[in-house]
């Protein structure tokens, strides 16, 4: 019915609330030093497929390198979605269309 998607449409924004404050409370925990926090690292690490000293590599490399091109690795870098204008040899025929999507 007309209803349902209206329902379903209004539940996204609540869901993105607690989707974005549940990351922020993972990252709080993950740079915390009690017990808990090192269960939490440890659990995080693994349920997202990683070990913990990969995940920590990663980790510590982006703190370290932040939205640095080419070496943060959390920087979407195409081929489809690009935060930067890449180089001449890295650039997409469909970059001008990112904005459609």
């Amino acid at each position: 019915t007309t209803a349902d998607w209206k329902y379903k449409l209004l539940s996204i924004l609540p869901i993105a609330i607690a989707n974005s404050y549940a990351g922020w409370l993972a990252h709080d925990y993950v740079h915390g030093t009690d017990k808990f926090c090192n269960f939490f690292r440890n659990f995080g690490a693994v349920t997202a497929g990683l070990s913990t000293t990969m995940w920590c590599d990663k980790h510590n490399m982006h703190h370290a390198k932040t939205n640095e091109v080419g070496i943060d690795e959390d920087l979407p870098g195409g081929p489809v979605l690009f935060v930067w204008p890449p180089t001449p040899e890295n650039d997409k025929p469909w970059r001008k269309f990112q904005h459609l999507y």
